[in-house]
């Protein structure tokens, strides 16, 4: 280690901006060039091919990791809710000023009912056809849970703008009856985001079995790892899960799992 050279920082300082998405700029780049590079290497020199494995085993999680995370992001960004034209501040008193003015609460009833649309919409569908391909394999049931994680998780935090908790109070002030449905509706939000949590709780704990039964398993490490450990976990969980195994989601996931090693073995 030296210092820098107060006089010619520029030689020994390297620095520059990261623009566009970081996340998305690391993802491509390791998709994009460094995946195919690696595995189009044909001189591994002494690496042996369970070390070869290995590497792309957790080259895929990170991309698997780094394409969640923009996922996440995008999501975040997403305004699935729609805002309001007329904003009214958090103070009480402007909130009992608005109450009294018939064309914003009749704005903010036909916004809210819209709101409550979008979440009974959402809240309602739990399939995806995607997801449903008994050939998919184990990890897509885990992918479409946390897919429903993030829609329910970004519309919670819309809920919580300053402008969203406006329209509420204002309603709230103004007596409407549109809060004995919204009520409902909020509840809805608050069992479905628990309800799913406790689905990707429930399949993050089966992972490092499925795992197993990607990236070219042998019939041996099915038979005697993967299997046993799978039905070790799920007892273990059924015990404590209130949601994923008792609401008929276990047929579905053992059934992609015997299809998809139907398929690949």
């Amino acid at each position: 280690d030296c210092e820098v050279d107060a006089q010619h920082m520029e030689r020994d300082i390297f620095c520059g901006e990261l623009k566009g998405n970081t996340i998305e700029n690391l993802s491509s780049l390791l998709s994009d060039i460094y995946v195919p590079l690696i595995k189009a290497q044909r001189d591994w020199g002494h690496c042996t091919s369970e070390n070869q494995t290995l590497l792309m085993h957790n080259l895929d999680k990170v991309l698997s990791s780094l394409t969640e995370s923009s996922a996440a992001s995008h999501s975040s960004r997403h305004v699935m809710l729609k805002q309001p034209e007329n904003i009214v501040g958090a103070e009480f008193k402007q909130h009992r000023l608005a109450a009294l003015d018939q064309g914003i609460i009749s704005e903010y009833e036909d916004l809210v009912t819209d709101w409550m649309n979008t979440i009974e919409a959402i809240l309602q569908d739990t399939s995806d056809e995607r997801f449903l391909d008994p050939n998919a394999g184990p990890l897509s049931e885990l992918e479409r849970w946390k897919r429903r994680l993030r829609l329910l998780t970004s519309i919670t935090e819309q809920l919580k703008s300053k402008e969203c908790k406006a329209v509420i109070g204002v309603l709230i002030t103004a007596k409407s009856r549109l809060l004995k449905r919204w009520k409902l509706v909020d509840s809805g939000i608050t069992d479905g985001m628990n309800e799913t949590k406790d689905k990707v709780r429930y399949l993050e704990s089966l992972k490092r079995h499925f795992d197993l039964l990607y990236n070219d398993a042998t019939p041996s490490i099915i038979i005697n790892q993967a299997l046993p450990g799978l039905i070790n976990t799920v007892k273990q969980m059924d015990s404590v899960s209130r949601f994923y195994a008792r609401q008929g989601f276990l047929g579905l996931l053992f059934t992609k799992v015997c299809d998809y090693n139907e398929v690949y073995m």
